[in-house]
């Protein structure tokens, strides 16, 4: 989260609470600068990364890596009716901002099982268990599964938090 202008127009109570979340959720423990970001927008635009390709740069003051087990994390089993697989996903994308952008949300994503073609899990990780169920209780959270209802035919939650995370040794290095 990057403290913008319109940020700081939030009552101060409700800009308060944004800047307790995203002392918590990263490693640099504030919110981000648009000065920050722009400078990596300058480097990239200029001649300096001409040898940079594929790459993604996360400025986010070190939320990829803070605190990963402390994030509470769900993971719902979706069956599909049997040839709605297309609607289910065009759906999916077309409502996910209802999950993402939910100040409690670190992201979420759709996977499709390789073994039963009508079966998906969707992993969606939270800054804790409060944040989640306040979204799960919400208009919001109702109004996305109402728009996916007509395309499920059952499925599963599952709910948990990490308890160990080893970083690959690629990231390592």
């Amino acid at each position: 989260m990057i403290e913008t202008e319109e940020a700081t127009k939030l009552p101060p109570e409700e800009y308060e609470a944004l800047q307790q979340r995203y002392r918590h959720m990263t490693a640099l423990g504030r919110l981000g600068l648009p000065a920050e970001v722009a400078s990596v927008v300058v480097f990239l635009a200029s001649a300096a990364s001409v040898y940079l390709t594929g790459e993604i740069i996360h400025v986010d003051g070190g939320s990829e890596m803070a605190h990963p087990e402390e994030v509470f994390r769900v993971l719902l089993r979706v069956e599909t009716h049997p040839g709605k697989q297309d609607d289910f996903e065009r759906t999916w994308l077309e409502i996910g901002n209802a999950v993402t952008g939910d100040p409690a949300n670190l992201g979420q994503w759709l996977l499709r099982s390789t073994d039963e073609d009508h079966v998906y899990y969707i992993i969606s990780d939270w800054t804790d268990e409060a944040g989640f169920r306040t979204f799960e209780h919400s208009a919001e959270h109702v109004t996305h599964r109402e728009r996916l209802h007509p395309y499920r035919s059952g499925g599963s939650m599952a709910t948990m938090r990490i308890v160990r995370h080893l970083p690959s040794a690629r990231a390592a290095a």
